[in-house]
């Protein structure tokens, strides 16, 4: 999941967000007392360096039962995964599911991610209430960064399967379906599921067209919308008319 996507949907919700690119870095945050204690703290299970259970008990160490403390993946947690953890989110998640989660004293956890099916290519629910919370230049800005980061990132799956690093060709895949799933482009969603979970193989190269090729349908579906989407802008109804 893009942390720049999920900062942009977490500060246009009212949250203040600090983000931290490592364990260590997070701890490093917390630690400096001159700071507002944060309400609560998401750790991505996967998180570069010190994660898990183990950055759960740091942060214990330091806060005791404060802040709240929420699991994040990509896959199913439970039992000692979660330990010191007050509840969990499996991605993508909305934003409504995170309000839910730190309203309640109980673990939540998300619905699995929703697939595309049949034809389509962005889940109109999912569009509608983004829509409907925030103006246009933000719901531009949304999607912009979603085009452009699936694009970066297949970029980066090429070079990855060029090298036959299937780590990183996985862990890109993955970054994508989170990314996607929490703005609902559902078919880009699905086919990077489908890569994180079987690899490289021989149909690597179809599974790389087939994502840059969703890629375009979705911004053909934004254009239809009147949403920019990467570098293409598409409004051509009259100034003061609904989007």
């Amino acid at each position: 999941m893009s942390r720049e996507l999920l900062l942009l949907l977490l500060t246009r919700e009212g949250y203040e967000v600090e983000l931290a690119k490592s364990g260590e870095t997070a701890l490093q945050i917390l630690s400096d007392y001159s700071r507002v204690r944060p309400e609560a703290v998401l750790a991505d299970l996967q998180m570069p360096g010190l994660s898990g259970t183990s950055f759960a008990a740091k942060v214990r160490a330091l806060y005791g039962d404060s802040p709240r403390m929420i699991a994040i993946s990509g896959s199913e947690a439970r039992g000692e995964k979660l330990v010191g953890f007050d509840g969990f989110l499996r991605k993508p998640f909305t934003i409504a599911a995170l309000n839910r989660l730190l309203a309640s004293e109980a673990i939540v956890r998300s619905e699995a991610p929703e697939t595309s099916t049949g034809s389509v290519i962005l889940n109109s629910k999912t569009y509608e209430i983004l829509a409907a919370s925030m103006d246009r230049e933000k719901l531009l800005t949304l999607y912009a960064i979603c085009a452009d980061d699936s694009r970066t990132r297949i970029v980066a799956m090429r070079n990855a399967a060029h090298r036959g690093d299937d780590q990183e060709y996985r862990r890109q895949a993955h970054a994508m379906k989170g990314s996607c799933g929490m703005v609902g482009a559902v078919e880009i969603q699905a086919i990077a599921e489908s890569i994180e979970t079987n690899g490289l193989n021989s149909d690597t190269i179809d599974m790389i067209d087939k994502l840059l090729l969703a890629c375009d349908r979705l911004v053909d579906v934004l254009g239809e919308r009147k949403i920019y989407a990467g570098e293409q802008v598409v409004d051509q109804r009259k100034r003061g008319s609904r989007v």
